[in-house]
């Protein structure tokens, strides 16, 4: 969505997006899945392994990519000049990116999220061959895992998609949000 809303002009995608919502209230149609997961990293470079995510008991409902929700969240001020607006917004109006330090705007930005969007657990993709985007990996653990929120780091090379070894732990990081949720209240089992 995030893709063709960038892509194709604002009228054609537009009506794409009413027909896909009339779609989704004549048939009823919803997701049905277990989990509810947010992603975290740089470009989505292959799409593939969220595919493949997706294909178990798990949904990413929102993510915190260059091109995803950072691209686009936040508003321009149109009290503005035009130029200055749009400027204005860059520097200030939008979440950080991962290459910003300090990093604390960007994680209250993504607690957020997880809030917001009632996330069960994180997935934070870096490719590793944007290493910069990983500067603050130690921190954002540390700050999840304070708050109780699960992550699984998951290091992809460039145009990687979905391998047995990446479903392998999706599949064991499902598994624990799973007993998580299993565990009496204020017993959540070891991460």
């Amino acid at each position: 969505m995030i893709k063709a809303a960038t892509r194709l002009p604002r009228e054609q995608f537009n009506e794409l997006l009413e027909q896909l919502l009339d779609e989704i209230k004549r048939t009823g149609r919803g997701i049905k899945k277990g989990k509810r997961l947010m992603v975290l990293g740089s470009q989505l470079e292959n799409s593939t392994w969220i595919d493949a995510i997706e294909a178990l008991d798990a949904v990413v409902v929102t993510d915190e990519l260059e091109a995803g929700t950072r691209y686009f969240w936040g508003k321009v001020d149109t009290t503005l000049p035009p130029m200055e607006a749009l400027a204005r917004y860059y520097i200030s109006g939008r979440p950080p990116s991962t290459r910003i330090w300090p990093a604390g705007k960007r994680f209250e930005h993504i607690f957020n999220m997880v809030e917001q969007y009632k996330v069960d657990g994180v997935i934070s993709e870096i490719l590793r061959n944007d290493a910069e985007y990983g500067h603050d990996k130690l921190f954002l653990d540390k700050e999840m895992n304070e708050r109780g929120i699960p992550i699984l780091e998951l290091d992809v090379d460039y145009g990687e998609g979905a391998s047995g070894q990446m479903r392998t732990r999706v599949e064991a990081f499902l598994e624990m949000l799973q007993n998580r949720a299993k565990a009496p209240a204020g017993k959540s089992p070891k991460k």
